[in-house]
């Protein structure tokens, strides 16, 4: 099984740069500073007057994670599936009422999980928004549903879900398009303990027939 994720790593990222250290590099705005062995293909390279060096690899996410960097992959943009809007317990995670805003954009925006069966299609999905690592939305999870506002920015957004078949060592549990994980986000708002997701911007679906690693990238417009 061919992966489509990869691991960047740089060393002592979290440390402060001496006072001579050289030109920064950086991938997609992330410093990368460190980082070696790796091959960046179809990217724009930029140099500026202080000799900084800017990698702009679109389909490639970078985070800062204790003291290394990871990178992300990611296939070409795909448009997101249309989805038929449902009210989505809030309860269910917990977290979707009490996260705060970030001021930025004037809607609230959330993702929301969705299984057919607990732990059914065995595939794992790390979630980078426009460059960040967010968090892991593991197929053992109960439902998740959290607001993501203070991640995005007004304007143009980018939501990378990496998605990991975990068969490494374990048994197989289904092999049936039937069992799914749905992951959509959208835009919406809360009434009592239900967060409505009245405007989808991404949808992706994994099912227990696949057992390739798939990587989905996702553009859309926040207000």
């Amino acid at each position: 099984m061919r992966s489509l994720a990869f691991l960047v790593t740089a060393a002592a990222l979290a440390v402060s740069p001496p006072a001579l250290a050289g030109p920064a590099v950086t991938l997609n705005g992330v410093n990368i500073a460190g980082v070696a062995n790796q091959k960046f293909e179809n990217v724009t390279v930029t140099i500026d007057a202080d000799g900084n060096l800017d990698i702009q690899a679109k389909g490639y996410a970078a985070r800062v994670s204790g003291n290394t960097a990871a990178g992300t992959n990611a296939l070409p943009p795909v448009s997101p599936r249309p989805v038929t809007p449902a009210p989505i317990p809030a309860s269910a995670s917990g977290t979707a009422a009490s996260t705060s805003r970030s001021g930025q954009a004037a809607r609230r925006y959330f993702l929301a999980t969705e299984q057919s069966q607990p732990d059914g299609t065995q595939y794992d999905v790390e979630v980078f928004i426009n460059a960040s690592w967010i968090r892991v939305l593991k197929s053992t999870d109960p439902q998740v549903v959290t607001e993501i506002t203070r991640y995005l920015r007004p304007g143009t957004n980018k939501v990378t879900l990496s998605c990991t078949k975990r068969l490494q060592g374990v048994e197989r549990r289904n092999y049936g398009p039937e069992v799914t994980l749905k992951v959509v986000i959208g835009s919406g708002n809360i009434g009592g303990d239900h967060v409505m997701i009245d405007e989808p911007l991404a949808a992706m679906t994994r099912t227990a027939a696949e057992i390739d690693d798939k990587v989905e990238e996702y553009v859309f417009e926040v207000h």
